[in-house]
């Protein structure tokens, strides 16, 4: 806008004799807001042109431009000045929306970025996606709040300027644009959801999951805004129209869209819900290696209830005494060395609902389950082993860490850090699914693209019929 407007709306207070706390009052803002104006650090909001109007006995167009007009001015100068005016300030306003758009995008990325650090380096999924889903939603409520202060500014004034079409519109792609984003943004981190407490996805499986979510939320919001755009497209030009396109096209697309979506998800995801993450840590106070023992057993049915044979071993003789076995983990007795080995177990008569605990093979006459065996070296010379029947420890334990608990509970006794994989037959079931799961998405795909290319031929034969029966045209 000119910069003499401050001046202008200056003048004017003082001609009409009100100090700037009375033309505040008058407006309904602060005496700080006036005196800004008329000063030149800021600008009157577009909404406030009609007010300012009333208040000094002038048109918006002089406000606009910051002059009185002259009653010689030709029709066509009037307009052109006009027209200059209403488009720098509609330049402030589409520049504050491009702020708006890059914020959204910024707070976007940070949702991302957030959720891959959280869930994949330190191996906190759930936690990386609601941290994430924070950022997300921040992004789309900004998008939505800006986009309404503007859409008011202009709506509260007597222009009818084909300018302000062409900012509306330019609003509205903006906006769409901002918030198929943020459906693409939750769409990335939305993996994590699935994956337990205090477990994390592998980078990879993070990137290529949450690449698919991104994909189908964003061609879900491309939909969901597309058939707002038809149902609004409608009702402006006919009522009629508008109910017949609300009822044959748009509530069927929704429906079709939503259910074709909810089909890949489920076919995307499946992996997701027997989770491959890298790894967990368990921490297990023990006071005596005998307590270490029972935990990595954990009194299991499997092994406690029916017969089986050993076939191989890692294992090495256990050399603690009982009383050393027993002893409370103090002083010096502590492990300086340590080796995961592996034990085969045969079982001629296996358990079926002991398939989903363990890694197993198949053998002539039974099964060979595989389970770890944990061996360590303490500092007295003696060695303690023993295998890990516990089923939640199966995948394979990668450290045995021996800590001081500095606290009211335990203080001198041992922490014992137990720092495992993935269980061994949780990677085995993904592995079996795998080309099924591959199968089946690719099935799913192709069936959406199918339906929905179907039903739009419908519709487009139906809308044509009844374009020609209701207004004769097509």
């Amino acid at each position: 806008m000119k910069s003499n407007i401050g001046e202008f709306l200056a003048i004017l207070r003082k001609s009409k004799g009100m100090t700037q706390q009375e033309a505040a009052n008058r407006l309904g803002v602060s005496n700080k807001t006036v005196s800004s104006w008329e000063t030149g650090a800021s600008c009157p909001d577009i909404s406030m042109l009609p007010a300012l109007a009333e208040l000094y006995g002038v048109t918006c167009d002089e406000l606009l431009r910051g002059e009185r007009i002259s009653a010689e001015e030709s029709p066509e100068k009037r307009e052109e000045k006009r027209e200059k005016s209403l488009a720098r300030l509609l330049a402030m306003y589409r520049n504050n929306a491009a702020v708006t758009s890059w914020i959204c995008a910024g707070s976007y990325v940070t949702a991302a970025i957030a959720a891959l650090l959280i869930g994949c380096a330190a191996l906190e999924s759930l936690i990386g996606f609601f941290v994430g889903l924070i950022f997300t939603v921040g992004g789309v409520l900004l998008c939505i709040i800006q986009n309404k202060y503007l859409r008011f500014q202009l709506t509260q004034n007597d222009f009818d300027s084909a300018a302000i079409d062409k900012f509306s519109r330019h609003l509205t792609r903006r906006q769409t644009c901002t918030l198929v984003c943020g459906a693409a943004a939750s769409g990335f981190i939305l993996p994590h959801a699935f994956i337990p407490v205090h477990f994390g996805l592998e980078l990879g499986a993070a990137i290529g999951y949450g690449a698919l979510g991104a994909v189908i939320a964003a061609l879900l919001a491309l939909l969901a805004a597309w058939l707002v755009h038809i149902a609004k497209r409608a009702y402006n030009a006919d009522r009629k129209k508008c109910f017949w396109t609300l009822k044959n096209g748009v509530i069927p697309y929704a429906v079709i869209g939503v259910l074709c979506a909810a089909a890949i998800a489920v076919c995307s995801v499946l992996p997701l819900l027997t989770p491959r993450p890298m790894g967990s840590v368990s921490s297990f106070h023990a006071d005596s290696y005998s307590r270490l023992r029972d935990y990595l057993v954990n009194d299991n049915s499997l092994f406690s209830h029916f017969e089986y044979t050993l076939h191989e071993t890692d294992e090495v003789e256990t050399t603690l005494g009982e009383e050393a076995l027993n002893a409370s983990l103090q002083g010096d007795l502590f492990p300086v060395d340590y080796v995961i080995g592996h034990a085969s177990y045969f079982f001629a008569d296996f358990p079926s609902q002991f398939e989903d605990d363990y890694h197993i093979t198949e053998a002539d006459g039974g099964v060979y389950v595989e389970v770890e065996v944990l061996t360590a070296a303490l500092s007295d010379g003696s060695v303690f082993s023993s295998p890990v029947f516990n089923p939640e420890l199966q995948g394979g334990i990668l450290n045995f860490v021996p800590s001081w608990y500095i606290g009211e509970e335990f203080d001198d006794s041992f922490i014992l850090i137990l720092d495992y994989d993935i269980p061994l037959y949780v990677a085995a079931q993904a592995n079996n699914i795998q080309i099924t799961q591959f199968t089946l998405l690719i099935s799913s795909i192709a069936g959406s693209a199918v339906i929905l290319g179907g039903y739009t031929a419908f519709y487009l034969v139906r809308r044509k019929k009844f374009l020609k029966a209701h207004t004769g045209t097509t």
